[in-house]
This record gives C-alpha cells, sequence and structure tokens, in this order.
C-alpha cells in the first residue's frame, strides 16, 4: 500500500480475493438480479412498483411553486435517477476516479444553473436590485447585501457539483481507510481463516451499501437544490 492518499485508492492491478466479495454482492450481483428477476413475472415487478411510487412521491413532493414549469417534475425524476446510477457506478471497483465525477456534475451543473436564471429572467435588470432594497436600510448595507445576492447567485454551479462529489469522496475515502485499518488490526489476530473472511465480508458489505445510501441521498439533494432554485426566481417582476 502507498503513502499517497490518491494512488492507494486505484485498483490497477489488484485481483480478486475473498475480501471483495461483499463489495461486488452489494453493488453489482444484487441489483442485476432483481432488475433481471423483475422480467418474469407478468404483474408489475417490486422494482416497477417502487419505481412507480417513487415518481408519484416525488411529484407530490416537488415544490408548487417550481411546477409552474412544464415538465420540470418529469425532467428532474430522469435527472435524479441518472445521477443515482453515476454515483453508485462512482462506487464500484475499476471506476472513473473521482476527479472525473467532479468533472460530470460540474458539466451537468452549469446548464442546469443556467437554466434556472434563463426561466426566470427579466430583462429590467434594476428590478433584481430594488427587490433587495428597503426603505431604511443605509447603501453600504443594500450594496453589501446586493453583492453577496450575486455572489450566492453564481457560485452555485460550483456548489452543486463540489457539494456531491466532495461528499462522495470522503465516504470512499472513509470505507478505504476503515477496510485497511479492519485488515490490519483485526486479521492477524484471528486463528481461522474462515472465520476472518465471514467478518470482512459482512464489513465490507455494510461499508458499501452506507456508502451506496449515500450516493442516493446526495442525488437526491442535488435535484431538490434545483428544484428550489427554480423556485425562488431569482429575476422576476
Amino acid at each position: 500500500m502507498t503513502s499517497d492518499i490518491f494512488t492507494f485508492m486505484d485498483c490497477f492491478m489488484g485481483g480478486f480475493s475473498v475480501l471483495e466479495l461483499g463489495m461486488w454482492t452489494a453493488s453489482v450481483v444484487w441489483p442485476i438480479y432483481s432488475v433481471l428477476m423483475s422480467t418474469f413475472w407478468y404483474g408489475n415487478s417490486w422494482v416497477e412498483i417502487m419505481l412507480f411510487e417513487g415518481a408519484m412521491g416525488f411529484s407530490s413532493s416537488f415544490p408548487i411553486g417550481a411546477k409552474k414549469f412544464g415538465g420540470l417534475v418529469h425532467l428532474n425524476f430522469s435527472l435524479l435517477y441518472f445521477l443515482l446510477a453515476v454515483n453508485l457506478a462512482g462506487v464500484l471497483a475499476y471506476s472513473y476516479p473521482v476527479n472525473c465525477h467532479y468533472a460530470l456534475t460540474l458539466g451537468f451543473s452549469f446548464p442546469f444553473w443556467f437554466a434556472t436564471v434563463s426561466l426566470n429572467f427579466n430583462k429590467n435588470w434594476w428590478m433584481f436590485f430594488i427587490s433587495h432594497v428597503e426603505g431604511d436600510m443605509g447603501i453600504a448595507v443594500v450594496a453589501m447585501l446586493v453583492a453577496s445576492q450575486w455572489f450566492s447567485l453564481l457560485v452555485r454551479p460550483f456548489t452543486l457539483s463540489m457539494r456531491m462529489s466532495t461528499n462522495l469522496f470522503m465516504g470512499k475515502l472513509l470505507v478505504n481507510l476503515t477496510f485497511y485499518m479492519a485488515e490490519e488490526f483485526i486479521f492477524p489476530f484471528m486463528d481461522f481463516w474462515g472465520l476472518s473472511s465471514i467478518v470482512m465480508f459482512f464489513m465490507g458489505t455494510a461499508l458499501y451499501v452506507i456508502e451506496g445510501c449515500l450516493a442516493s441521498l446526495q442525488s437526491m439533494i442535488f435535484v431538490g437544490l434545483l428544484s428550489f432554485y427554480c423556485e425562488e426566481a431569482q429575476f422576476k417582476l
């Protein structure tokens, strides 16, 4: 194991062992099995039922102010599942590195952020400044308030991408560090190879399930913030 924090996560020329069964079972075998088995039933499978219920719940919990834009609910729901697939793919071994994930999410953040600004665009730019001005405020306070609003508006695409990529990177780093520490401190004190393999199997499965839940949560936060930005309507009369 190298001492570089960015190179020890590289799985190139890694090989395969019993300790990796938990990761592959939780991230590859079970999702593929659940999707393939859904085609052998005449009625709706539990996968399709979960998708339908998720779509209905997402539509009912969508902000009312953002529903004024036609098709926005369907677009954000599709984006949610796409980001979920991308985040779960980043958990797998031999997948793309963290910097590629950041570039991909940043590429999605910019067009969607620009779309939220364009949907609420107002040709009268002075109305944006007037909306933040109150009668009892001084000139310096008004200038600082307007500057902070513009700064928060301009950094939104970067914060959207960095929030998702950084949290997933920290989750993956925690999984690797925990696994290496368990291998160094637990494995040498076990007398039986079978017992240590079982312990490491369940530990790896639990860690990667937690990482999958974190990836799902970050996808929901990304789409939820986009919905909030559409509802906020910065440029409006």
